[in-house]
């Protein structure tokens, strides 16, 4: 019980605000911290007994992190010693878990040199299901911002959440509907998972995976992304718009970029030419911002059947940046 006190400590701040938070809970924790002077960021999954998730070091190579809760003595702060590896073995060591304050701090073995290691807290996932008699349900998993200079984030997603939210109640407001759902044969789901995809001192980056079923075969899925640039504590939106310079011929490199992806994907409407091109109204929706990079998502049915899934598209900022404006570039 002593260990579970300590766990509740640690997210002591969110108590208040969501009051479905207990020990019994699996909890999911994103950190950013530095490796020496690099950038890293420490996902995790923790329970009362043990972490596991994992550990990103310069937004390329990943590497598995996994240990146990381990017993405290009174008074003591409980820790985790955290075992890090990977599959080609260049980084191992540990990481101490202190659970009082928020902070992980040790030290790695990194091709051969021990390094310094820090990491604080910036988000707790938060998890809500709301189920409306048999024929509705909305589950939403979100990140919850502690650092109060991003509240920004918090009020953002909060508000999509109560837009979502109303947009599904919004099906039944056709009575002929509401009793078709009664009557078993119309059913609404919808979850939305916020997942964080870079956080730097200078850009944020949140993707919103929706899946959606409103009855036939199967659902789908749909994206929606949440990029901002950091300056002097201040978020501002970042769209596609004001990240290229988007005179004719340096979106068309973009295009072309992403037309050659997709073929060497094997992206089914690409290799027909159905699909040779795409408007800035479908790119926008759907990007991530990454530390070397972007990421395009194209959902099911875009550039490929449905039973193909979803494709991901890198683009090194290095293949496009003749066509980043100057206002992103001060950014990297």
């Amino acid at each position: 019980m002593k260990r579970l006190s300590f766990l509740i400590m640690l997210f002591l701040p969110l108590v208040s605000l969501f009051s479905q938070i207990n020990a019994s809970q699996t909890y999911r924790v994103y950190y950013t911290g530095k490796i020496d002077e690099t950038p890293a960021f420490l996902e995790m999954l923790i329970t009362d007994q043990s972490v596991s998730g994992v550990l990103g070091f310069r937004q390329e190579t990943m590497f598995s992190v996994a240990g146990l809760i381990s017993p405290s003595a009174e008074n003591a702060p409980a820790s985790a010693l955290l075992r890090v590896t990977d599959d080609a073995g260049v980084m191992n060591g540990q990481l101490r878990f202190n659970m009082n304050d928020n902070r992980l701090q040790g030290s790695l073995v990194y091709k051969g040199k021990n390094s310094n290691a820090v990491f604080e807290i910036l988000a707790v996932y938060m998890k809500d299901t709301k189920i409306l008699k048999n024929y509705l349900s909305y589950t939403v998993q979100y990140p919850y911002f502690l650092n109060p200079a991003y509240s920004v984030l918090n009020e953002a997603i909060g508000k999509e959440i109560n837009d979502a939210g109303l947009r599904v109640l919004d099906n039944f407001t056709d009575p002929k509907k509401l009793t078709k759902a009664m009557e078993g044969t119309l059913r609404y789901d919808r979850t939305d998972f916020f997942e964080i995809q870079f956080a730097g001192d200078k850009i944020i980056s949140i993707l919103n995976s929706i899946y959606l079923y409103t009855g036939g075969a199967h659902g789908n899925y749909e994206y929606k992304s949440y990029n901002y640039a950091i300056r002097d504590g201040q978020f501002s939106r970042l769209e596609l718009g004001n990240i290229l310079s988007l005179n004719g011929e340096r979106f068309n490199l973009l295009n072309k970029l992403l037309v050659e992806k997709l073929k060497e994907k094997k992206a089914a409407f690409v290799l027909d030419g159905s699909v040779n091109a795409f408007e800035m109204g479908e790119l926008s929706p759907s990007f991530s911002i990454k530390e070397n990079g972007f990421v395009f998502i194209f959902a099911p049915y875009r550039v490929d059947a449905y039973s193909a899934g979803s494709y991901e598209i890198f683009v090194a900022f290095d293949e496009i940046r003749m066509a980043l404006s100057e206002e992103f570039k001060s950014l990297l």
